[in-house]
């Protein structure tokens, strides 16, 4: 009996410290506020839609596209949970002792915030190369740390950095957004180099425009065709990619009705 009892305490100490390793921090908070409310005092009537003409100009001549748009809450849970879904059916119970996020374009950093809160990251990082909508991302921060904000769970680490995202390693990242529909095709094409290079078996990606590839070449296979919730449409088109997956069938789920207008 004595055996029985400390073989199942073991057990469950294993799967505890599994689940520490695998987390690396608190696991969201159920009693943690909606995206909405979060939202609604961090940036209060602050956005990432307008910056300055002369950094307009700044991002158009070095190729960046400064037109803006931003997932709404409900489009980030989605795509947040769908991520962690595609982590767990490849990596089981070999999941990586840390899985981080990054945002590639974190304008206002609603979407690195959101992964931070409501998702199991680690660290969360946004990318974004506009001078004035990094700022909006590093106030908003700031503001939930002097503020002592206990919605985000201990141990999780975000970061914004206003830098072309070509130029950060991304190796050690298992889940990356993209809101790319304004990206002009060479620097998506970059990209998509940078993504086969450099990103683990595992990684998966959600952009809004398709990445400049045959669907089932290279390390990257197109895995999803769906909808999510945009700042400028409810039902916008997104595409998901996984690395390291043997070929199989894109699962498509386009409505039959869908209109492309507005994207």
């Amino acid at each position: 009996m004595k055996l029985r009892l400390i073989i199942l305490f073991l057990v469950a100490s294993i799967g505890v410290f599994a689940k520490f390793w695998f987390f690396c921090a608190e696991e969201p908070k159920p009693d943690t506020p909606p995206l909405e409310t979060i939202y609604a005092n961090v940036y209060g009537n602050t956005s990432a839609f307008t910056i300055s003409p002369k950094e307009k100009e700044e991002m158009q001549e070095s190729g960046n596209a400064p037109v803006y748009g931003e997932l709404t809450p409900k489009g980030i849970l989605d795509v947040i949970q769908y991520m962690h879904e595609k982590l767990h059916a490849f990596f089981g119970n070999k999941m990586p002792k840390q899985i981080n996020f990054m945002d590639v374009g974190s304008g206002a950093g609603k979407v690195v915030l959101g992964a931070c809160i409501k998702g199991s990251f680690h660290k969360c990082l946004g990318v974004e190369y506009s001078k004035e909508r990094h700022a909006v991302a590093a106030n908003a921060y700031q503001k939930i740390i002097s503020e002592g904000a206990t919605f985000i769970p201990k141990g999780r680490e975000v970061v914004f950095i206003n830098a072309d995202a070509l130029t950060v390693d991304m190796s050690s990242m298992h889940a990356i957004y993209v809101s790319s529909y304004c990206f002009k095709k060479p620097f998506m094409e970059k990209l998509l180099a940078k993504f086969e290079k450099e990103l683990p078996d595992g990684a998966i990606i959600v952009t809004s425009q398709a990445l400049p590839t045959q669907p089932q070449q290279g390390r990257l296979k197109l895995i999803r065709i769906f909808t999510v919730s945009q700042s400028w449409k409810s039902d916008s088109k997104a595409h998901a990619y996984q690395v390291g997956i043997p070929d199989g069938e894109v699962q498509n789920d386009m409505p039959a009705n869908w209109r492309a207008s507005s994207r």
